[in-house]
């Protein structure tokens, strides 16, 4: 049996934790302990999809999966969320939601969250994708408001509700620095 001194130069020679490589008990790495530790953590896996949702004048739909995101689960835990049904990430671009949103930035919208109170909305005119703060006004209207001060509310009215559609409530925006 090696003495102690001799087991720590081994061990870490081989890269190898010294209860493992004595006793042959416990993970073998602090690698192996850290992997075992995310392998068993749940995984919240979010489809990226090629669609652009605008922050100033519409985007063209085009609502495609081209990736997947996976969100720590403390995220998870903050949008008070055990699983992601529902949940798609799009990429947002434009300035009118600016400082909420920065341009480009990557957004998760709640489709499960379709019914409209005053909050950050993905919604749909006629072919446009766009994202604004909704809010419901008068006899059934909509005011789209931006964030930034530099561009006015919107009100969507009469027949131009009938081309209206919620997709769901922007939840989380996130953005290269």
């Amino acid at each position: 049996m090696p003495n102690a001194e001799s087991v720590i130069l081994i061990s870490e020679a081989l890269e190898v934790r010294p209860n493992w490589l004595v006793l042959g008990r416990g993970a073998r790495s602090e690698s192996a302990t850290i992997i075992a530790a995310a392998e068993a953590a749940p995984r919240f896996i979010v489809p990226l999809l090629d669609t652009r949702l605008s922050a100033g004048a519409g985007v063209l739909a085009t609502e495609n999966q081209i990736g997947e995101i996976i969100l720590p689960p403390e995220v998870m835990a903050q949008l008070h969320r055990t699983d992601t049904k529902g949940l798609y990430m799009f990429e947002s671009t434009g300035d009118s939601m600016y400082p909420t949103i920065s341009d480009p930035a990557y957004v998760l919208v709640d489709t499960n969250q379709n019914r409209m109170g005053e909050a950050v909305y993905a919604f749909r005119m006629v072919d446009d994708l766009r994202i604004k703060r909704l809010r419901r006004v008068g006899l059934g209207d909509i005011e789209a408001m931006s964030d930034n001060p530099m561009y006015p509310p919107e009100r969507i009215e009469g027949p131009e509700k009938e081309h209206f559609g919620l997709i769901g409530r922007v939840v989380w925006a996130g953005s290269v620095l």
